[in-house]
């Protein structure tokens, strides 16, 4: 059972994993995480076109956590890492699972959110990203806005998500 944000990083990391991090989401760590992706992606002679993917696909998805990671305490004890990034590295393709505190009663937004970005061609999701800044609907804080617009985006793909419960008042975001 997951209890807290360090378990579900346990649990995470596989002999896959090329970068991962746990702690509080700063500026600095940022920058140290994506050198790490670089260097790795070097090393293993991989071609640019997926280098800049996996590079941009990242670096917004810390920007995320950043710009979005509760601070928590779960258990009275010292404050929890507020963050994990893990990036695995499989034959045919790479995955990028980050995790955050959420607060239960942003949930339902959230979700609601990340399933209209879902359900979106690749197209409107273009036309949905457009929407969104010249809203300005960006700066809003409540979360799933311009960043997994793009993430969903670059990805070509669908989003996968969850939240686990953890207490009556907060859930991880992964």
């Amino acid at each position: 059972m997951i209890s807290n944000i360090s378990d579900f990083y346990k649990h995470n990391k596989n002999d896959k994993t090329i970068v991962s991090f746990i702690g509080e989401i700063t500026p600095d760590y940022i920058a140290t995480v994506m050198q790490n992706l670089e260097d790795n992606l070097d090393k293993q002679s991989e071609n640019l076109k997926v280098k800049k993917k996996v590079y941009n696909i990242l670096i917004e998805a810390l920007q995320n956590l950043y710009h979005h990671a509760d601070d928590i305490n779960l258990n009275d004890n010292d404050q929890s890492p507020n963050a994990i990034c893990v990036v695995d590295n499989y034959d045919d393709h790479y995955k990028i699972l980050t995790g955050n505190y959420i607060k239960n009663d942003k949930i339902k937004l959230f979700e609601t959110k990340l399933d209209k970005i879902n359900q979106l061609t690749k197209e409107e999701l273009k036309e949905y990203y457009l929407e969104v800044l010249n809203n300005g609907e960006k700066s809003v804080k409540d979360g799933a806005g311009l960043g997994m617009i793009d993430i969903s985006r670059k990805t070509e793909d669908k989003l996968n998500f969850d939240f686990v419960t953890l207490d009556t008042n907060y859930s991880l975001f992964i």
